[in-house]
């Protein structure tokens, strides 16, 4: 089974500490998370208490020693995203990681997509398992799809094709809105992993 601090530790070392940018559309964020999609996370409480005492790059680092901040972010994605997609529950570290990093950058309901799509799209016209519903839900029948897929060797391909939706995503997104193309690097250097396992 996925373990989580594997996934955890690969999608924080893209996750940058905080940031403000104003053409971010998460808003103000901390290590991937958006103020303005989670209001009521208890990191913000710490953030906020030490914005008034640092500045600058003593700010920074006044949050990376911080161990209760820390732990918050830990918790906020094992509980809002690890659990929620159930990837404990899943063979595959590799698809599990793909699963949460992708979630975490696009949402999960995105992340589930392109894994339903993925596996519809290796199933031989239906011959080696049934096609499922592409509704981003992550339930029962997708993690017995997601099974059937894998004990066909089909992890390399599946990973491919998750990546290859995420990309495709990333370009609708820059083509609807080009000021998202000063994110292009980062996106495609460090979440399209097409190829490497």
């Amino acid at each position: 089974m996925a373990d989580f601090q594997a996934a955890f530790d690969r999608t924080l070392k893209h996750e940058g500490g905080y940031a403000d940018i104003p053409d971010d559309r998460g808003g103000e964020t901390y290590r991937g998370i958006s103020r303005k999609w989670n209001k009521d996370w208890p990191g913000w409480d710490i953030i906020d208490d030490l914005k008034k005492s640092y500045t600058g790059p003593h700010f920074n680092s006044a949050l990376s020693r911080n161990k209760s901040l820390t732990e918050s972010v830990r918790d906020f994605y094992e509980q809002e995203y690890w659990k929620q997609l159930r990837c404990s529950e899943i063979d595959s570290q590799v698809i599990a990681n793909e699963i949460f990093d992708t979630a975490v950058l696009m949402g999960k309901s995105w992340a589930i997509r392109f894994l339903q799509r993925g596996m519809n799209a290796l199933n031989r016209t239906g011959a080696t398992y049934s096609d499922i519903k592409v509704d981003g839900r992550i339930g029962a029948k997708t993690l017995q799809i997601l099974k059937e897929c894998l004990s066909h060797n089909n992890e390399g391909l599946l990973l491919k094709i998750m990546d290859g939706l995420q990309l495709g995503r990333f370009i609708k997104i820059m083509d609807k809105d080009p000021s998202q193309e000063q994110f292009a690097r980062g996106w495609i250097k460090h979440r399209i992993q097409i190829g490497k396992i």
